[in-house]
């Protein structure tokens, strides 16, 4: 299903130049501790990343949204791979995080 690209809703110009400015008023406080903040965002980068990886992957394999660019089987095993492995790991992560497990 193709859509003319006057139809098309893109993204809210705002957004991305807010985003950069919470990131900086977050950096910008003085006496905060970089490294750990560096290390804490990189920790909710991992976790989030299976969550989105998801609903990626199920927005990419509608053919009604993608039309004939759909994943392939091998590249969807791929992706779920992916998905799963991620997900172990992010997983393994907050078992170490929160028990001491390792």
């Amino acid at each position: 299903m193709d859509v003319p690209p006057d139809q098309v809703r893109g993204e809210p110009r705002w957004l991305w130049p807010v985003v950069a400015a919470i990131g900086a008023a977050i950096i910008l406080v003085p006496g905060i501790p970089l490294i750990p903040v560096m290390y804490l965002s990189q920790v909710a980068n991992g976790v989030l990343l299976p969550v989105v990886l998801v609903f990626m992957l199920l927005l990419i394999n509608r053919r009604d949204l993608m039309g004939q660019h759909t994943n392939g089987t091998a590249m969807n095993a791929a992706a779920w791979v992916t998905v799963i492995v991620t997900s172990g790991l992010s997983l393994y992560l907050a078992v170490t995080v929160f028990f001491g497990a390792g």
